[in-house]
């Protein structure tokens, strides 16, 4: 059950920072290895606490561009990079709520509600934390 969760959890990541890269025009590689960092990501926190990584993390992209202290073209590698020390560093980050514009898959209202019987806690909970 928690391989599903994390799985699901992982390709929610995915689809947030594909949102946030395409509102920015970013180009930015979705492969394995952005997935097997935000794999290890909610080992520690929630889809919810991870959208604020990664928002942070699309944010600083932003302003390093902007400064022109980063050239579009590293803006994925940049990414990566800042998503994989998240890993390593233990912060609080804080919840935020699922953008209304980018709304939860039918996969996992149905794996969170239906199967799992754990609502929004599949949205705001650690994964590996509920049973």
């Amino acid at each position: 059950m928690k391989v599903i969760w994390l799985e699901v959890a992982a390709l929610e990541c995915v689809e947030f920072l594909h949102h946030l890269a395409e509102e920015r025009k970013f180009d930015v590689e979705m492969n394995d290895e952005l997935k097997d960092i935000f794999l290890t990501l909610l080992q520690h926190y929630s889809v919810s606490q991870c959208f604020s990584v990664i928002h942070d993390v699309v944010r600083e992209v932003s302003d390093s561009i902007i400064k022109e202290a980063l050239l579009r073209t590293d803006v994925g590698r940049h990414i990566l990079q800042l998503c994989s020390q998240a890993t390593t560093q233990k912060s609080n980050y804080a919840g935020v709520s699922r953008p209304y514009i980018l709304r939860q898959s039918r996969l996992s209202h149905v794996l969170y509600y239906d199967f799992l019987k754990i609502g929004s806690a599949g949205f705001t909970a650690v994964p590996h934390n509920l049973n």
